[in-house]
Parts: structure tokens; C-alpha cells; sequence
């Protein structure tokens, strides 16, 4: 907060992994719904949009099958702050690997006329780069997460507003002229699943996680891997990352329960 006040009003387009204004309050409404304080997150959202609100349309997009579909926008309209996630050798090979597969339920969700399933993914289907436009995945912060937040705590304060803002997104999302009309009797759970949709790959899912399990969602998650079964059930110790052994050899503090 206050950062926010001392820093410029205007994004770097030349530098975005410089902060600003539109920057800091994203990561204030970011922080903030990682608490569920939807309140603060609500209007950290809102302001950052006051500021700045640009959104790309995807149908002004020539999507290619290579792995960085954005590549062609010199200057990403919807990036408010650049930062990568920093992952090994292998796992950074494997972003943009055809033989790492998305879940099958997640990538059901997406309409035959929803423009993403050809910007976020293969044929196979296995993910292409995000906004980092590289093998390196996105982890910035960016315009159409802003607008989810927005739309997440409308809808839970009951706001008639979330639809539209939901709306403005999305229209930028599908083949021009082929949104499906709105006919959600539960906007808050069709914002979730839009968030899930779009936000894919960006480091988001496991604090949306904990914090919707601690909400009372209970969600299940369950992978079979080499003919085995795993089951990570909601407010499982396991959902807190173990402490380094290095540290503990220094400090000789015990592990975090597992």
C-alpha cells in the first residue's frame, strides 16, 4: 500500500518488469483474495482497473501451432507487470512438451467457439506458452486476472454486476459473435470455472485451492500415474511445502507435519 502511493500512474510498456501504479493494486487485489478478505480484494480490483483496463481481443489475433501464440504482439496489451517463474531445466523442457498432457476434465470445459483452446493449447492437448511468451511459464500480473477478481467478489456479495464483468472478458475470448448466452443460475461457480480456464498454468491453482478447501468446497484431487492412485484431500498437511533440509540442518527447526 504504501508503494502504491510513490509509484508512477502509468505501466512501462518498454520495461514491464518495472513497477506501477495499475501493478502494485493488482497485487494487492491478488494478496487479498488469497485471504479471502473479498472486501479489500474487491476494491483493489476495481481501482486497478479505474487506472488501466485494456484487454486483448482474441479474434485480432492470427493464432499460430507453435508454441508461443502470443509472440506476435510485440507489446502484450493485458500485461501489467512481466515476471517468469523460474523452474528446472527439465520441467521447463516439458511446458511446452506435446507428451505433457492437460487434465481431460479441465480441458472438456472449453466451447468448440472458445478461442482459447488454441491459444493455450496443442492438438495433443498440451499447453503452449503463456503471456511470457517463452519456455518459462507467466507468473506476472495481468489485466484479465484483475477482471476475474472483480467478478469473483461481485458475485459473492450477491452483485448483478459480476455477469458483466465476466462479460467483458469473455467477449474478448470467443469467436466474435458466439458467446453463449448467460444462463448460469450460479454466477459465483461460473466465475470460478472461468478462472480455472483462464489463469491455467500462471501458479494460482494451489492458493485458489487452499483457500476455497478452507471455505467448505472440499475439493478432491486425484492423479493416477504409472498404474498408481494419489488422493490429496482438502486441508491435507501435505498442502504446505516442506521446509529445505538445509535449513532445518542449520537452524534445527523440526519439518512441517507431512
Amino acid at each position: 500500500q504504501v508503494a502504491n502511493a510513490l509509484l508512477p500512474g502509468t505501466i512501462p510498456i518498454s520495461n514491464l518488469n518495472r513497477p506501477s501504479k495499475p501493478a502494485a493494486l493488482a497485487m494487492l487485489a491478488r494478496v487479498y483474495l488469497s485471504m479471502s478478505d473479498y472486501a479489500n480484494a474487491e476494491m483493489y480490483a476495481k481501482s486497478c482497473l479505474i487506472n488501466y483496463s485494456s484487454l486483448m481481443d482474441y479474434n485480432q489475433i492470427v493464432v499460430t501451432s507453435k508454441p508461443f501464440p502470443f509472440r506476435s504482439n510485440q507489446v502484450n496489451p493485458e500485461i501489467l507487470y512481466q515476471s517468469n517463474m523460474l523452474v528446472s531445466t527439465s520441467v521447463m523442457k516439458s511446458i511446452v512438451n506435446p507428451s505433457l498432457l492437460v487434465d481431460s476434465t479441465l480441458y472438456s470445459y472449453y466451447a468448440t467457439d472458445d478461442l482459447r483452446d488454441s491459444f493455450f493449447f496443442t492438438s495433443t492437448p498440451s499447453l503452449k506458452a503463456g503471456y511470457s511468451n517463452q519456455i518459462f511459464p507467466f507468473s506476472g500480473l495481468a489485466t484479465d486476472e484483475v477482471y476475474l477478481i472483480k467478478a469473483e467478489c461481485e458475485a459473492r456479495n450477491g452483485d448483478p454486476a459480476a455477469k458483466n464483468t465476466l462479460h467483458t472478458l469473455l467477449v474478448n475470448r470467443y469467436k466474435t459473435g458466439t458467446l453463449p448466452a448467460d444462463t448460469a443460475t450460479n454466477v459465483l461457480n461460473e466465475v470460478l470455472l472461468e478462472r480455472r480456464k483462464e489463469l491455467i498454468s500462471r501458479g494460482l491453482r494451489w492458493t485458489d485451492l487452499k483457500r476455497l478447501n478452507d471455505e467448505g468446497d472440499e475439493i478432491v484431487l486425484m492423479r493416477t500415474i504409472g498404474g498408481m492412485s494419489y488422493t490429496l484431500e482438502p486441508k491435507s498437511p501435505l498442502y504446505v511445502l516442506p521446509i529445505p533440509p538445509d535449513v532445518i540442518m542449520l537452524s534445527g527447526m523440526p519439518q512441517n507435519p507431512r
